[in-house]
């Protein structure tokens, strides 16, 4: 789901991505845990999107939230 999400921000569509991570995002936590790495990725993917669509408070929030981050 990372790598169509990724698909669909290049063509442009960053609705379309932000809306599968967030369903994503959620699946991860509840099977993998917040703090598992490919949770990690999917959150800072959503963050991505965030931004590209204008989004930059929901993005700041995500970044913050992950374990790791540089923000």
């Amino acid at each position: 789901r990372n790598s169509l999400a990724a698909a669909l921000g290049t063509l442009g569509r960053y609705q379309d991505a932000a809306s599968l991570l967030e369903r994503t995002l959620k699946e991860m936590e509840r099977v993998l845990g917040r703090d598992h790495p490919t949770t990690r990725t999917t959150r800072q993917n959503l963050a991505l999107a965030y931004r590209n669509l204008g989004r930059d408070a929901d993005a700041e929030r995500l970044e913050r939230e992950t374990p790791g981050s540089q923000a």
